[in-house]
């Protein structure tokens, strides 16, 4: 997308049309307030990996994400245990800064894999994202603090309690996506 082309748009405009623009791809995309991204932004260089919880049939699998700069890359936990950096991706998401100070936004996309992920889940994992690294919950903070700097307090059991308490239930992120 041609950001130039946007310059005459307001926050509401520009969301519509960058969604508009990933909405029949294998994508995520958001349209985030600057002062959101840049609570993200710190949270992303000092809590640089995490773990989300994804519902599966069975019980729950966690997804590793890692941050470097504006970039999340996204990968199975058991992936990367299995093969380290060289994991393969399940989404990875870029957020573009370019209208962070002319619009107040920062534009967020981000592409997965169509045979790891649905895109309930990788919209769900998104969301999760949003939620810890933007987010105001104390409780959210809390799990990256003992995540990055108490690992013996951390339980990925207390990520999957959470989720289970969501608001409205652990699906009540927005509309649904297809399958």
């Amino acid at each position: 997308m041609k950001t130039e082309l946007l310059e005459d748009l307001n926050f509401e405009e520009i969301g519509k049309l960058w969604t508009e623009h990933y909405k029949n791809r294998d994508a995520v995309s958001a349209v985030i307030p600057t002062e959101t991204f840049q609570q993200m932004s710190e949270r992303f260089r000092e809590f640089n990996t995490f773990l989300f919880p994804l519902p599966r049939d069975k019980g729950y699998e966690m997804v590793m994400v890692q941050f470097s700069g504006n970039e999340a890359h996204f990968t199975t936990l058991i992936n990367f245990q299995a093969y380290k950096e060289n994991a393969p991706e399940c989404l990875s998401m870029t957020h573009y800064t370019e209208m962070e100070e002319s619009k107040g936004i920062v534009l967020m996309a981000g592409e997965y894999d169509k045979d790891v992920l649905k895109p309930s889940d990788a919209r769900l994992l998104c969301f999760q994202m949003l939620q810890y690294y933007g987010g105001k919950d104390p409780k959210k903070l809390n799990q990256l603090l003992r995540f990055t700097h108490l690992t013996d307090d951390f339980n990925h059991l207390d990520l999957v309690a959470e989720f289970e308490t969501l608001p409205g239930g652990p699906l009540a992120f927005g509309p649904p996506l297809p399958a």
